[in-house]
């Protein structure tokens, strides 16, 4: 998973990170926030991700994705994604999508898009 945050922090299965213009990476098993690793992943059988603000990109394999902000640019191979706005594009092959309002582009391959 990787996360270019635009602003606010980010929770992944309950740990929270903070930061503006922060590149947040989960890579085996490792948490690296601007290249430094901060400790060890929480390994559960499902991923979810929060995001208080704005991202730029978001990507990751699987997992749900929460964005309390605007969407840049998501892409999430398996799980449900919900944002606010979308600005840029986002892409879940097998998930749902739900925003409120799209400026940029929405693909699911097995999934819904629902606007409010």
């Amino acid at each position: 998973m990787k996360i270019k945050l635009g602003s606010g922090s980010v929770s992944v299965n309950g740990v929270v990170y903070e930061g503006k213009g922060k590149i947040i990476s989960i890579l085996n098993n490792e948490v690296i926030i601007d290249g430094v690793v901060h400790g060890k992943a929480v390994a559960l059988p499902e991923i979810t991700v929060i995001v208080n603000g704005h991202v730029d990109s978001l990507h990751t394999e699987l997992g749900n994705i929460i964005i309390n902000g605007n969407a840049g640019m998501v892409k999430t191979a398996s799980g449900d994604v919900s944002c606010e706005n979308v600005s840029g594009n986002v892409e879940s092959m097998s998930g749902n999508v739900n925003c409120k309002n799209v400026y940029g582009g929405v693909k699911t391959l097995s999934g819904n898009i629902y606007k409010e």
